[in-house]
């Protein structure tokens, strides 16, 4: 049913491509311009060691900060880093003002790892994802 697709109202953004972590990644900044809404999805794969995941936030994509707790909805604890749990998708939302997100990590043995950020409520996009 046409009423239930959403795939028009969502862009999907890669912070970090699926890869095997064994140490600090950075992810590529997202930028959150002419949306009103942001998920940031932290896939986690089978680990020995859970990954340790920072949300960061940007006004230029160059200096980046760990995004406050009061700005996002789903994790406590940005600033510190949060253990991502082996085998399972978190889903966070940032509620923040920056331009630009992004997803860092770090995991102390290989631990297979993704994070994308989709972009919701698009603004004068004519119902198509810029």
């Amino acid at each position: 049913m046409s009423s239930r697709d959403i795939r028009l109202e969502l862009d999907p953004k890669v912070s970090i491509a699926p890869q095997s972590i064994g140490g600090v990644v950075n992810g590529t900044g997202v930028d959150l311009s002419g949306c009103e809404a942001a998920l940031i999805l932290l896939n986690s794969g089978a680990a020995t060691t859970a990954a340790t995941v920072t949300i960061q936030e940007s006004s230029d994509n160059a200096t980046w900060t760990a995004v406050a707790d009061t700005d996002l909805i789903g994790t406590t604890l940005n600033s510190a880093g949060v253990l991502q749990t082996a085998s399972a998708i978190a889903k966070v939302s940032y509620i923040g003002v920056q331009r630009y997100v992004r997803v860092i990590t770090t995991a102390g043995t290989a631990a297979l790892f993704s994070a994308e950020v989709v972009r919701g409520k698009q603004r004068h996009a004519g119902g198509v994802p810029v």
